[in-house]
């Protein structure tokens, strides 16, 4: 998880940044980070740390506890209010990679011949990062083209930041393998938005 690093990224963030964050889930994905390394480093095995952004996408299965990650989150608000509810600030800054990209990432490194390297963390995210509210408008035009209207977008938070922070998950290093991005937003947002429609629309 790219929470290792810290609990409000900013800044240029490589797989090298220091790894500052003291919350329980931050610390304990570090130590199971460290004990992989550790095996690594005794020839024990290849193991592969991603340290993973924010993925969305419709769930395999209804029940699966991703209905508070941001994008999913107001995609069902949009289905069930139709309003896009932004809870945090919505300037805070983050990287959205799509989960059938995750899938793919995933299934790359399965195939791919890396032995012998002994730090293998890579961070895994999108190939841009976006403000909230910027991620937000683009969602509101997905509404507008799956299913013809127009949710409008509400931020919860009256006190917002009116600066942006500037931060960028970098990816350099999973570029550097030679694995070229496929990922299309849009896509995943609009069978996100479909599985939503299906499954939460209150007003049918």
């Amino acid at each position: 998880t790219a929470h290792v690093y810290s609990s409000d990224l900013s800044g240029n963030i490589v797989e090298s940044s220091e790894t500052t964050n003291s919350h329980p889930y931050a610390k304990t994905h570090l130590m199971a980070e460290k004990h992989i390394l550790n095996f690594n480093e005794k020839d024990k095995q290849d193991g592969i740390i991603f340290r993973l952004s924010n993925s969305f996408g419709y769930p395999v299965n209804f029940d699966v506890g991703c209905w508070k990650l941001f994008v999913n989150d107001i995609c069902k608000s949009g289905i069930e209010n139709r309003q896009l509810v932004i809870k945090s600030s919505k300037n805070e800054t983050r990287n959205f990679l799509p989960i059938d990209e995750l899938c793919r990432i995933s299934n790359y490194f399965i195939d791919l011949k890396i032995s012998g390297l002994k730090n293998n963390i890579f961070n895994i995210g999108g190939k841009k990062s976006y403000t909230l509210l910027s991620f937000a408008k683009i969602i509101k035009k997905e509404f507008n083209k799956t299913l013809s209207f127009d949710p409008k977008i509400i931020c919860r938070k009256s006190l917002d930041c009116n600066n942006k922070i500037k931060f960028k998950y970098s990816v350099d290093k999973l570029r550097k393998t030679g694995y070229v991005f496929g990922f299309n937003n849009n896509l995943e947002i609009k069978k996100l938005i479909k599985y939503c429609d299906n499954n939460f629309d209150l007003l049918k």
